[in-house]
């Protein structure tokens, strides 16, 4: 219940102050890279209650803005087709997010296996290594978000 309630305002609030195409940048900057701040959780070594609060914060941070960003991309996506083709648009992004859904935890693993077990990488930077990749590719996805053309911006113009 907190989540969603945390999710609907933030997004609510986002796209009457920043527009869309400005919440779909800013969550999607806020959905992955912040995957890099996980590790400063051992400095918390001794303090379990601390470990679990921040995890917790981060990670809901992380979800929140990553729901914020399907929401946003799934608006912008309806936006620009014709509203007949939307009901295939829709099943087209579900069909491409279930392909992706199944084929990121084989990614993923992959990852994980190579950088513990390869002899490239020495063990002790493996989780470094899982880190880094999923952050620079959190990256990459919020390059391409700011590629995309500012709606708000377009009819302005007009």
């Amino acid at each position: 219940l907190l989540f969603v309630l945390c999710q609907y305002s933030i997004f609510s609030t986002s796209m009457k102050s920043l527009g869309l195409h400005k919440t779909m940048v800013s969550s999607c900057l806020l959905a992955t890279p912040p995957v890099v701040l996980i590790p400063i959780s051992l400095i918390f070594k001794a303090r379990q209650t601390a470990v679990i609060t921040y995890l917790a914060v981060l990670n809901g941070v992380m979800l929140v803005a990553f729901s914020n960003w399907n929401a946003a991309l799934a608006i912008t996506q309806n936006r620009a087709v014709e509203p007949s083709s939307r009901a295939r648009l829709n099943a087209l992004a579900a069909i491409g997010g279930s392909i992706a859904r199944g084929g990121g935890p084989m990614l993923a693993g992959a990852l994980v296996t190579f950088s513990y077990t390869s002899g490239i990488v020495p063990m002790q930077l493996g989780s470094l290594v899982v880190y880094s990749v999923v952050a620079i590719l959190g990256v990459i996805a919020f390059m391409m978000n700011l590629k995309l053309e500012d709606e708000d911006v377009m009819e302005g113009m007009k």
